[in-house]
């Protein structure tokens, strides 16, 4: 099977608009939704499983957030959806989760649970040139998920350090705070993969991202953006 098939099998399985009557069609008064990419990955004839998921999980994020505006969503309150990536995913370790989307759906905006933490914000200063110049202007989906890529890649950052200076271990990553000795193996393993070349690309293309979403036209499509980035982070060449 061909990718762009599985994907398109996918965004047709989790149409919005189906789980809104489905909603609609309850008692309840707000219902927390999900969407998988998939219970079990298929093997695909042009693409790695991680990528894919990666790849469909964005196709599938970006769906949500245009059908939540439709004239089909205008009976209930619905939240801005988020793509969860599990870093086990992202690590390709046996048994991770499968990247999925989520969203809540309410009666009245009144019924949606507050957003607290969720949307991703960044401390005013990183210690790091490229990462301070990606500051957010409020909660998009977009901006939450340049949120997410500059997380995971902070910490890749710090760990490189250790390891110029020698000190790559799971002890040595808890001491410093950097990671916790259960989430140590997936940061190492994820960090043998990439080198400072790769980790320099994928800060690039962050920066880039973030720029094409400021732009002085404001018109880049946020879900385009994103797919790009994807596609630059997530490619075997990024790892190099």
């Amino acid at each position: 099977m061909k990718y762009a098939s599985w994907e398109q099998r996918i965004l047709r399985e989790n149409d919005l608009s189906a789980r809104i009557i489905a909603f609609l069609a309850t008692a309840r008064t707000a219902a927390r939704i999900e969407g998988r990419v998939a219970f079990a990955m298929p093997d695909l004839d042009d693409m790695t499983k991680r990528y894919a998921g990666c790849r469909a999980g964005m196709a599938l994020l970006h769906q949500w957030e245009r059908q939540r505006h439709h004239a089909s969503a205008r009976y209930v309150a619905i939240s801005p959806p988020r793509l969860i990536i599990d870093d086990a995913w992202l690590a390709d370790r046996e048994q991770a989760p499968i990247p999925h989307v989520e969203l809540w759906m309410a009666r009245t905006a009144d019924g949606l649970p507050p957003l607290g933490d969720e949307p991703a914000t960044l401390a005013k200063t990183t210690g790091d040139a490229t990462l301070d110049a990606l500051l957010f202007d409020g909660a998009s989906i977009a901006q939450v998920a340049l949120g997410a890529f500059v997380k995971r890649l902070r910490v890749l950052r710090r760990a490189e350090r250790l390891r110029g200076e020698g000190r790559l271990s799971a002890e040595a990553l808890a001491a410093a705070g950097i990671a916790t000795r259960f989430q140590a193996p997936a940061v190492i393993a994820q960090l043998k993969r990439t080198h400072g070349a790769g980790l320099d690309a994928a800060f690039a293309a962050l920066l880039a991202a973030d720029r094409a979403l400021k732009g002085k036209r404001g018109n880049s499509d946020p879900g385009l953006v994103l797919e790009r980035l994807v596609l630059r982070v997530a490619s075997p060449r990024a790892a190099t």
